[in-house]
């Protein structure tokens, strides 16, 4: 799946539509109650980290107004809600992950309920991603596993300045994929660099509007419903949470255990 984000995400466009999507998203606000638009220049130098996460956070609110038909991979940002994490702590922990993407359908914000995670720094790393920072994020990883113990891979979007990096968790490791930018740093460069805007656009509308079983979180179990129940046919299957056992269930518990 990571391997088709360079290949299949970008929306093959006219400079024409390019200006007319990424022109589009400057005019759009971020809600009724934020009469913000997005603004994809920033100085670099002068940002602080809160800062790229709250313009991040202000591109996904304003990209989230454009409609299908401006973008055909736009209603990926129905399924999952971006909430800044940098001051408060994600519910029922002591974690602050700059940002996490939650399912739309749940209402509590827990890390049974999360997505995505968001990690960002305001430096540009480069090709290593620093000890610290990759240990957040492996950390994050680890605590939505504990909290979704069906869960296979944990997507993480690494805002490496102005740029945008996934890493795939999975139990033996991690892939890492650009997605491109969100900004840029002048006027000047924003004005030449319309497709490079549209183009990492579209592959994190690629990456978002894969279903979450394409993540392996194909049932929602927390860590408290004890069995799945399977059954359907063996063209049309299907799986649930159960609490109680029965002849069509298996214990969570007995799972295959990864070291």
């Amino acid at each position: 799946m990571l391997g088709t984000l360079g290949l299949q995400s970008s929306y093959a466009a006219s400079e024409a539509d390019c200006q007319r999507i990424i022109d589009g998203i400057l005019v759009k606000v971020a809600s009724k109650h934020d009469n913000r638009s997005y603004n994809p220049v920033i100085r670099m130098k002068d940002v602080k980290e809160a800062a790229l996460v709250e313009k991040f956070q202000l591109f996904v609110a304003c990209c989230s107004n454009i409609s299908e038909q401006e973008h055909p991979l736009v209603g990926c940002l129905k399924e999952y809600r971006f909430e800044n994490h940098e001051t408060r702590n994600v519910v029922g922990s002591s974690a602050k992950p700059d940002g996490v993407f939650y399912y739309q359908n749940h209402i509590t914000e827990t890390f049974s309920n999360i997505h995505v995670i968001v990690e960002a720094k305001k430096q540009p790393c480069g090709i290593r991603i620093s000890n610290q920072s990759l240990g957040q994020m492996t950390h994050y990883a680890q605590m939505v596993w504990e909290s979704q113990p069906t869960r296979l891979f944990v997507p993480a979007i690494f805002l490496n300045g102005a740029l945008m990096d996934v890493l795939l968790f999975a139990r033996s490791g991690y892939w890492r994929v650009s997605l491109g930018s969100f900004a840029c740093d002048t006027a000047k460069n924003y004005m030449a660099a319309r497709r490079t805007l549209l183009d990492s656009l579209s592959r994190l509308f690629f990456l978002l509007c894969q279903p979450s079983e394409k993540f392996g979180h194909f049932v929602d179990a927390s860590s408290i419903p004890c069995f799945l129940k399977f059954g359907g046919t063996k063209s049309d299957s299907s799986v649930s949470v159960a609490n109680t056992p029965g002849d069509d269930c298996v214990s969570i518990e007995s799972r295959i255990g990864r070291e």
